[in-house]
């Protein structure tokens, strides 16, 4: 039976989740379905043969899915219905609804850029591309099914734990002090760092001149006030913006009784993200018993572009959010933040431990100066600052050539 190592596995697993999305006909991949393509993956991944230097270098780098590939590997053996089976009734069931879990097995994957609120993935274009490419090579290996069939039944019972959730978070001292040799790197390489990341501030001004929510033409005016978002609300399986003008088009009253909705600051977050979602499925519904829209299409409606909505509206209050960043960011400053499932909405508590971290930096007097200085007109009270901090650690904090 073939294994791999750490290189082929992670081609494998990347591989086995753009096949997958590819064969779900525009429909998001769900966080089930996400984890049984890589746990298929893992099965083959051969980690008593990782040599000690590999195994610091790159086994760490997917620690969360590696530390499960140590009991898959008696799967080798299975045909692929067979495996699929065994890995849903003896691993799959075990976890349930426990959506924090799975998605901290995911975590490490840079393939997936965000789990959306309705438990789908959205996967990031760049590593989309590399895979791909690989894919078209001669040197991506390919898994090899045996032959046995599942016979097993599950053997482990799972009960629920209620959790209690979040409602507040107060940064500590620990944290505090951890996050200053990264905020002295930000303010090192402020000028690198404002050079990748401006585009969301012209995004931001954009929609700030641009935005009627009376316009007569809704859809025109949310396409056109959204012009500068790029990456913000599209990328591979990902179309919120191009589905919210559709939606808008198709229903213009009720899409704008959905944004005034949501952008109403009397209201808390948790309750608006979850109204807007209610509002577009229905729209998204009604529409598709029209005729307007596909059966098989998706709202693309989540907390990821909810919160775009959001921070362009009013970039004094909030942030825009990516679930991938976030944790991407514990893991670089290695710093104690809480998982966003230990609150009720993970956009809310995204925006609790961000406007902690805002705090933070705003006691920094070199950094307020280079912001100023670069944005005298900043129209976000910080907020922009807040997410590029986080956006720089994760994906140039270390490197070199800045």
């Amino acid at each position: 039976m073939k294994t791999f190592d750490y290189i082929s596995t992670d081609k494998n697993i990347g591989l086995n989740l753009i096949g997958l999305a590819g064969s779900k006909n525009g429909k998001a991949i769900t966080i089930d379905e996400a984890l049984l393509a890589v746990w298929d993956a893992l099965v083959y991944f051969d980690v008593k043969n990782v040599k000690d230097n590999l195994r610091k270098k790159h086994v760490r780098s997917f620690k969360s899915v590696y530390d499960k590939s140590k009991v898959l590997a008696r799967y080798r053996n299975y045909t692929r219905e067979a495996l699929y089976e065994a890995l849903t009734k003896e691993h799959l069931d075990a976890i349930k609804e426990e959506d924090d879990v799975k998605a901290a097995i995911l975590s490490d994957l840079k393939i997936i850029e965000n789990i959306n609120e309705d438990k789908t993935l959205v996967l990031n274009q760049t590593f989309v591309n590399s895979y791909q490419k690989i894919g078209e090579g001669k040197n991506c290996p390919s898994i090899e099914y045996g032959m046995m069939p599942y016979d097993g039944d599950a053997t482990k019972t799972y009960s629920k734990t209620p959790k209690v959730k979040l409602t507040s978070y107060t940064m500590t001292e620990d944290v505090e002090a951890g996050l200053q040799p990264f905020i002295e790197d930000y303010v090192k390489n402020w000028d690198y760092a404002v050079s990748q990341e401006d585009y969301k501030w012209r995004a931001t001004k954009h929609f700030q001149e641009k935005f009627n929510i009376g316009a007569e033409n809704l859809s025109d005016n949310i396409k056109e006030a959204t012009a500068e978002t790029y990456n913000l609300l599209a990328g591979p399986y990902y179309f919120a913006k191009s589905m919210l003008c559709q939606m808008a088009a198709f229903a213009p009253d009720e899409t704008r009784m959905a944004l005034r909705n949501l952008f109403d600051e009397s209201l808390p977050v948790t309750e608006r993200v979850k109204s807007f979602i209610l509002s577009t499925e229905d729209i998204l519904k009604r529409g598709k018993a029209d005729g307007v829209f596909k059966e098989n299409d998706n709202s693309m409606q989540s907390e990821r572009s909810i919160s775009v909505y959001l921070a362009l509206q009013n970039p004094t209050m909030h942030y825009i959010y990516q679930y991938s960043l976030y944790e991407g960011f514990k893991k670089v400053t290695e710093v104690n933040l809480p998982s966003l499932y230990s609150f009720d909405n993970k956009l809310a508590g995204y925006e609790m431990v961000c406007n902690s971290i805002r705090e933070v930096l705003l006691k920094n007097e070199k950094l307020i100066a280079l912001h100023n200085q670069s944005y005298p007109d900043d129209m976000s009270d910080y907020h922009l600052l807040t997410q590029d901090f986080l956006y720089y650690c994760v994906n140039y904090y270390g490197k070199e050539n800045q």
